[in-house]
């Protein structure tokens, strides 16, 4: 069996740790394995990632353009699975106060996300939320938006 016909071992490496990196990079050449290594910013979470056709496309640009519409408050951007099971964006959006979440508004939306960013990051689906689920700190509770999205 060539190199060819393994599968491929996906390692994701926070940026803070470039020298682990090479240490890895160099172990797997030394394998024979088929590898790819993700380097994720720091700050940033792996599971804020979602993988897309060899892109990366990571959650908090995508929430970081749509809170840039004057209609949105807040926005989270989960991975949702297609009926092909492939992972794609979904957005959860909280409105601002006297605004209607509308089919209408849901295609400007994505219209917005393509007219700042690689159109394979545009949402393909975006729910409209009254809040997003929190912890008592504050911090967004991405697994119950997976959740309520199966």
């Amino acid at each position: 069996m060539d190199k060819s016909d393994k599968a491929v071992v996906r390692i994701l490496i926070v940026e803070d740790n470039r020298g682990d990196a090479l240490l890895v990079r160099e172990a797997l050449k030394e394998s024979n394995l088929r590898f790819e290594l993700t380097h994720i910013p720091d700050g940033e979470k792996a599971f804020d990632y979602l993988r897309r056709r060899g892109e990366n496309i990571s959650s908090q640009e995508i929430e970081a353009a749509l809170g840039r519409h004057p209609a949105v408050l807040e926005a989270a951007v989960i991975g949702r699975q297609d009926n092909d099971q492939l992972l794609k964006p979904a957005a959860c959006v909280v409105l601002k106060n006297g605004v209607a979440g509308t089919p209408d508004l849901a295609r400007e939306l994505q219209e917005f996300v393509v007219s700042r960013l690689p159109v394979f990051k545009r949402p393909r689906w975006v729910e409209f939320f009254d809040d997003l689920p929190k912890t008592a700190t504050g911090k967004l509770q991405r697994f119950k938006l997976r959740e309520q999205g199966k």
